[in-house]
C-alpha cells in the first residue's frame, strides 16, 4: 500500500440491480468520510446495470468501474479484494443503503483499535417501513451455532485478515459472508459489533434470502455443523472468543 492509496476498498458486485443501484452507489459516494475507491463489479448482468456503472465511473473518480462473465457473488468478492488497493475492504450490496456516517464510524474501530472485521447492526427496510433486526446483546460466537447474526453488507474488514484466511471460501456459493465470520473467529481475529444502526438492508421478492432460500439454507446447516464441532474440539477457543465479544 503507497502513500497515495485509499484507506478502504468498498468492494460491490452487481448482477441484474438496475432498480436501486443508484440509491445504492450513492450512499457511498455520498460518505462523510471520503478516503475510500469504490469497486463496481459487474457481474455479467442482463439489464442496464454496466450503463448505470459507468455513467457514475465518468462522473466520481473514486470509482473502480469493472466489467465480467458471470462468475457468482464469491468469485466476484475475490476478484475485487485482489485489486483492492485500501487496507480494509467494505462490503456494499447492490440493492442496499450505507448511512452517510457508516464508514467514518466503523474505521476507527479498525484503524486505531484493532478489530479485524467491524459490522454492525441494520435496519430492514420492508414494504416501505424500517425495522430494527435483533439479536445484538447475544455472544456472537456462541450465535453462529444457531444462525448468522452478521449482515454482510455492513462488514469493513482488514485486508490483510482476508488474505491470513485465504479470502471467501469459494466453495460456498452461498452462505459466504457467514463461513467468512467463522473462519475469522478460527484464526482468533478480533470482531467487533457495533450497537449503532449504519445500514438498511433491503428484503424484496428477487433478494437471494428469498430466490435461493433452500440453497443458503443447505448452506448454513453446512457452516453450524463445522463450526460446532471446532468449538467441541476447542472449548478454550470458544472462551476466549466469547471474553472478546463483550470487550
Amino acid at each position: 500500500m503507497s502513500a497515495t492509496d485509499p484507506l478502504i476498498s468498498v468492494v460491490m458486485p452487481v448482477y441484474n440491480g438496475e432498480p436501486y443501484l443508484h440509491e445504492s452507489i450513492e450512499s457511498i459516494l455520498n460518505q462523510t468520510y471520503s478516503d475510500f475507491e469504490f469497486i463496481i463489479i459487474n457481474d455479467g448482468s442482463t439489464d442496464n446495470s454496466w450503463h448505470v456503472i459507468k455513467e457514475y465511473a465518468e462522473k466520481d473518480p473514486r470509482i473502480v468501474p469493472i466489467t465480467q462473465e458471470n462468475i457468482g457473488l464469491t468469485k466476484s468478492l475475490n476478484n475485487g479484494i485482489q485489486i483492492a488497493k485500501g487496507k480494509y475492504i467494505a462490503r456494499q450490496d447492490a440493492d442496499d443503503i450505507s448511512l452517510c456516517n457508516r464508514l467514518q464510524t466503523q474505521i476507527p474501530w479498525s484503524e486505531d483499535k484493532g478489530f479485524d472485521l467491524c459490522c454492525s447492526r441494520t435496519w430492514l427496510m420492508k414494504e416501505g417501513r424500517v425495522s430494527p433486526r435483533i439479536g445484538y446483546f447475544f455472544p456472537k460466537p456462541l450465535a453462529l451455532c444457531i444462525y448468522n447474526p452478521f449482515i454482510h453488507g455492513t462488514y469493513l474488514l482488514k485486508k490483510e485478515a482476508m488474505v491470513d484466511i485465504g479470502g471467501y471460501d469459494e466453495s460456498f456459493l452461498y452462505g459466504q459472508d457467514y463461513r467468512l465470520a467463522t473462519q475469522l473467529y478460527a484464526k482468533g481475529k478480533r470482531v467487533k459489533y457495533l450497537r449503532e444502526c449504519l445500514y438498511k438492508t433491503r428484503v424484496t421478492n428477487s433478494s437471494i434470502s428469498r430466490t435461493k432460500h433452500k440453497e443458503q439454507q443447505e448452506c448454513g446447516e453446512k457452516i453450524r455443523k463445522k463450526w460446532c464441532k471446532d468449538l467441541l474440539i476447542n472449548p478454550i477457543l470458544l472462551f476466549k472468543m466469547v471474553y472478546q465479544s463483550f470487550l
